[in-house]
């Protein structure tokens, strides 16, 4: 599974690849899918604990996964 750190890389990305499906309950997690590929991707802040919630991270994932979000796309 293929993973970006850095704000800019991963805002790039989002724009021209992704739409956004759902947050969380938490407001931390995001769930995207890319245009083309149909592939799911998770943006979250694994060191949220951090000054400003810490670095975001945008992870490809499986549709699996994706079924935390179910309550908040349906």
């Amino acid at each position: 599974m293929q993973s970006l750190v850095g704000k800019e890389q991963i805002n790039r990305f989002i724009t021209k690849h992704l739409n956004e499906l759902a947050v969380d309950s938490s407001g931390w997690e995001k769930l995207y899918i890319n245009r083309l590929t149909s592939e799911y991707w998770i943006l979250a802040y694994p060191a949220s604990d951090g000054h400003g919630g810490g670095e975001p991270m945008l992870t490809q994932t499986t549709e699996k996964e994706t079924m935390k979000f179910k309550d908040e796309y349906e």
